[in-house]
């Protein structure tokens, strides 16, 4: 791998500029990790971690997690809880205000960036020459052209990794626990190195103070990280184990043992928190905790540090499926055992030792443990020692190339292109997604309605009380309980469903239910209408979203209050009743329908309900078929009356107001609409402003932007698709525009005038056409903080070519 004449140039660049060159592969490892950071929904351990970094400082600090009667405790230290929390805090979040996940997860990104500047610095502090250095075995040593790619290589490699993108973007303490110990080892060779190059032939003679001094400051930085990364995770001490055989090694071979004494100051700062460690092991296997043999942790080792959980799976039952990976995965691992038995070979077997007892010391010290108390739960575990496997890849790489051009780099691309594939997977190959809970709770953000004044609201029961954790941010206005609760012994409650669930229905208008139990789905299935079923995508657990209400007395209070006698198609409209009254903009509504079969042999129809402003635009979706198709129209009997609870959410951007309502059904199989003159208007219904305005992540923005005016903010824009043969002169072209309204700065006498002005241009700036929409709540103080949906079209230009949108206050 030395370099060709044509790239001596920049050869001779690399050499004087490494750290510019280090500074590139951070910015390319930013690029990779912030591609899309809220990419990801949460997993469970995500909503404990919120939740936990919500609570006061004591809350933190005692790590207490009730699951309903049971009282828990986190079985991790606090320190990235508070590091979360102040985080939070400092940018004004709490962790139910959206946008505080994407702000948690870009904190994971931005404590992942150091590790490629820090496994750069540690191989290359490895690899210089070291006469007198602190490793037993030291050899000649590598060139200087060693010296400058291994340690690039590797700091290459750990931009590239697709196991840390996969965790620098996980409300988890995992990428904070890689960067610490990085920071603790490479300070504690540092003071051994320091330490070292004090000693004269005598250990107890004086020493030089400048060389003490500075053991003395890494000594004190190696303890502070190493201690902030025990209060991280209780498995990183298996990395403070390896730091303490390296002191000891130290020691014996100078006969010094003062080195001990970073070590002793590690053990005092973990001292507190070795009483509940004890406790912990004591307890047996826990949930969701089972033996795991050596050969997964090191095949974990080889496939995961390689590759990460977005690698596509590789099985005897399925061989042919991925041997690209398997061919990726072994180059990896030849990489590995090359890069030992080269440094061992120019560096001596105490650089070997040392890579190698970075990489397997927690890996062995993890497995000895499963056999007092299984812990292990995946790659995460043992991700604190990925460094190493960059440093001895790398140096794999380099030997094998030295030893045979071509085999070195084939196996390097090799390697390369599965992690290539494994980033590919992470953002495009939605098997590998986590199980989506975000898209659930997004479902029912649209569909569930809220308690308020007009409505009793719903519960969202889900059938674990640690998903309580997961949804409470995703959905702080609907009420969430587990079902059955936990008991203060931690079992199950065991009454019949009943006994929990008539309670609950006298409190609710509807329960959406999270995979129910087999005995709770049965009693409501038996006693209520299943109104709606959505399945999520999901490896680990099932989501499947049922929706339950009781079905009223239709001759009773319980029916609807808007008596009406619409004829729709082979359907007759009786009666209907919105809820909430008044509607939410934003917001989950429905209305309560009372149908009448009116003909025999009904197709199968959708129901299409719009709200219409003053102007007849549409500001809300009401247009599916009844139930969801759960219980289509071709099985309903003739002369029946049939209750329908029908989703209508209305739009964020839509003013308050009052609308009128209109109705109409059609068939999607022929196309038929009834009736065929047009809707039937049902009457008016008000729409009022929600208590808080919604987030810009919750809105339908098709293209987001973010341009500030006097009094509103533009959110984005919406554009119709286009023809399949493309636009067109003379077509109109419709679009949508997003903002929002802000607090009147003075005085605005033209605000009730206020017109948004949307142009086309083309390249040379030029205006070929014009449209002009009014701002409804413009300089309006209620108004402020509202988003806004305004809808327009423009006539396009004959000529063809470029052209682009502008928008003018």
């Amino acid at each position: 791998m030395t370099p060709k004449p044509r790239a001596a140039a920049g050869w001779a660049t690399a050499q004087r500029h490494p750290r510019l060159l280090v500074a590139g592969l951070t910015l390319l490892a930013l690029l990779i990790r912030a591609w899309d950071v809220d990419h990801m929904s949460l997993w469970q351990d995500e909503g404990l971690t919120l939740y936990r970094a919500g609570l006061d400082l004591p809350g933190i600090l005692s790590g207490a997690i009730p699951l309903d009667a049971l009282l828990t405790r986190d079985v991790q230290p606090p320190l990235y809880f508070l590091l979360l929390a102040a985080w939070l805090r400092g940018l004004g979040l709490t962790v139910s205000t959206p946008g505080a996940i994407w702000a948690g997860k870009w904190l994971s990104l931005l404590v992942s960036l150091p590790q490629v500047g820090l496994t750069w610095a540690l191989a290359r502090r490895l690899l210089r020459p070291r006469p007198a250095g602190p490793l037993p075995g030291a050899r000649a040593g590598s060139s200087a052209d060693a010296r400058l790619a291994i340690p690039l290589l590797a700091a290459l490699l750990a931009a590239l990794s697709p196991a840390l993108l996969w965790y620098a973007q996980e409300l988890r303490s995992y990428s904070l626990q890689v960067s610490l110990g990085l920071a603790s080892v490479y300070a504690l060779l540092r003071a051994l190195e320091a330490w070292g190059s004090g000693a004269t032939a005598d250990p107890d003679a004086a020493r030089d103070k400048a060389p003490r001094r500075r053991a003395a400051g890494w000594a004190l930085l190696c303890v502070l990280c190493g201690a902030a990364l025990v209060w991280t995770h209780y498995l990183s001490v298996f990395l403070l184990a390896f730091e303490g055989l390296v002191v000891l090694a130290y020691g014996a071979r100078r006969r010094d043992w003062r080195a001990l004494a970073p070590l002793l100051a590690l053990g005092l700062a973990a001292a507190p928190l070795l009483p509940y460690a004890l406790w912990r092991l004591g307890l047996g296997p826990e949930r969701d905790q089972r033996f795991v043999p050596l050969a997964t942790l090191l095949r974990d080792v080889t496939l995961g540090f390689g590759f990460g959980k977005s690698a596509p799976g590789w099985s005897l039952a399925a061989p042919g499926r991925h041997l690209g990976m398997l061919a990726a995965e072994l180059a990896f691992a030849g990489l590995l055992l090359a890069g030992a038995a080269w440094l061992w070979q120019r560096h001596g077997r105490g650089l070997a030792l040392l890579a190698l007892g970075y990489l397997l010391v927690p890996v062995l010290g993890l497995y000895g443990l499963t056999w007092l108390k299984p812990v292990y739960m995946g790659v995460r575990h043992i991700l604190l020692a990925i460094p190493a496997a960059w440093l001895l890849a790398a140096a794999g790489g380099w030997g094998l190339e030295q030893r045979r051009r071509g085999l070195g780099l084939a196996l390097l691309l090799l390697a390369g292109l599965g992690m290539s594939a494994s980033v590919q997977g992470y953002y495009g190959d939605p098997s590998l997604a986590k199980d989506d809970h975000r898209a659930l709770a997004a479902y029912l953000r649209a569909h569930a309605v809220t308690a308020s004044e007009g409505a009793r609201g719903d519960l969202l029961a889900v059938s674990h009380p640690v998903l309580r954790y997961t949804y409470q941010p995703l959905l702080p206005d609907l009420d969430i309980l587990a079902l059955p609760p936990f008991l203060a012994s931690g079992l199950p409650d065991e009454r019949p469903p009943a006994e929990l669930l008539e309670p609950l229905l006298a409190r609710y208008d509807r329960i959406w239910f999270v995979d129910p139990p087999a005995d709770y789905e049965a009693w409501l299935a038996e006693h209520l209408i299943e109104v709606d079923r959505v399945d999520f995508p999901a490896s680990s657990i099932v989501l499947d979203l049922h929706a339950y209400e009781p079905a009223p007395d239709l001759a009773g209070p319980e029916a609807p209050t808007r008596r009406q006698n619409q004829r729709l198609g082979g359907l007759e409209l009786l009666g209907w009743q919105a809820l909430p009254e008044p509607l939410v903009a934003g917001q989950g509504g429905r209305l309560r329908l009372v149908w009448k079969v009116a003909e025999r042999d009904l197709p199968d129809y959708k129901v299409a309900f719009e709200l219409l402003d003053a102007a007849g635009e549409n500001v809300a979706d009401g247009d599916h078929a009844p139930f969801h198709g759960l219980r289509p129209t071709r099985g309903w009997d003739f002369g029946t009356l049939v209750y329908e609870p029908h989703d209508l959410r209305v739009s964020a951007g839509a003013p308050a107001g009052e609308y009128r309502l209109t109705a109409r059904v059609y068939e999607p199989e022929s196309g038929a609409v009834h009736p065929a003159e047009g809707p039937i208007e049902l009457g008016s219904l008000v729409l009022r402003a929600p208590a808080r305005p919604p987030a810009r992540a919750s809105l339908p923005i098709g293209r987001p932007l973010l341009a500030r005016g006097r009094g509103l903010d533009i959110l984005g824009y919406d554009l119709a698709p286009a023809p399949e043969a493309g636009w067109t002169a003379g077509e109109r072209l419709p679009l949508a525009v997003w903002l929002r309204l802000g607090a009147p700065a003075d005085p605005a006498p033209e605000a009730a005038d206020a017109r948004l002005r949307i142009e086309l241009v083309d390249t040379w700036g030029r205006v070929r056409a014009e449209g002009r929409v009014a701002i409804p709540g413009y300089g309006q103080a209620a108004a402020a903080g509202q988003p806004r949906r305004l809808d327009a079209s423009l006539d396009l230009p004959a000529e063809a070519g470029r052209y682009g949108l502008r928008l003018a206050l």
